[in-house]
């Protein structure tokens, strides 16, 4: 008797990630890239940019990129050392991953302000990017990042988030309401 598997059903994959994976040349390092996830829909006003946490990779965000790349422009990379990106030898340090978000936003010619998503350690990175270029970022939000992170009085880190179905509840923090 065959089993059935659990977790993903294959007709919840919508898109296949290697069609859309475009290498970025990692800054300072020859023959170095990063592998990057990058989804255009003509009719594209805003960019995300998604960010894993550590030991994840850009599928980590296959949900999210599958919903949102109908309307959003959506980027999602490997971090150095993760998923199909190169792990040169380097210190993988806060500023080398930094720096490699800002490349990404470079080489792919992202507009002048976009919505920077991260998961756990993605988005201490995510935080650090803010901190460095608050002006390049239309919002900033993390999921399950830990610590605590004094951020500029920039007006786009004071907004609360809200989405569809749900309300913002004080502090900013979103709560559901099913």
């Amino acid at each position: 008797m065959k089993r059935k598997l659990r977790g993903l059903n294959r007709r919840d994959i919508q898109l296949d990630f290697s069609l859309y994976r475009v290498d970025v040349p990692i800054r300072g390092l020859p023959d170095m890239k990063l592998s990057v996830v990058h989804l255009w829909p003509e009719q594209a006003a805003k960019t995300l940019v998604f960010v894993h946490g550590f030991a994840g990779c850009a599928e980590t965000w296959e949900y999210q990129v599958n919903h949102f790349s109908h309307r959003y422009r959506v980027i999602a990379p490997d971090l150095r050392g993760h998923g199909q990106s190169d792990a040169p030898f380097s210190q993988y340090t806060m500023p080398e991953l930094v720096e490699d978000l800002r490349t990404i936003a470079e080489a792919l010619d992202l507009p002048e302000r976009f919505i920077l998503v991260g998961h756990s350690f993605g988005g201490s990175i995510c935080v650090e990017y803010a901190k460095a270029y608050p002006e390049r970022l239309e919002k900033l939000i993390l999921i399950s990042t830990a610590g605590e992170y004094p951020l500029p009085s920039f007006p786009v880190f004071r907004q609360p988030f809200s989405a569809p179905g749900g309300s913002t509840a004080p502090g900013g923090t979103r709560r559901s309401t099913s």
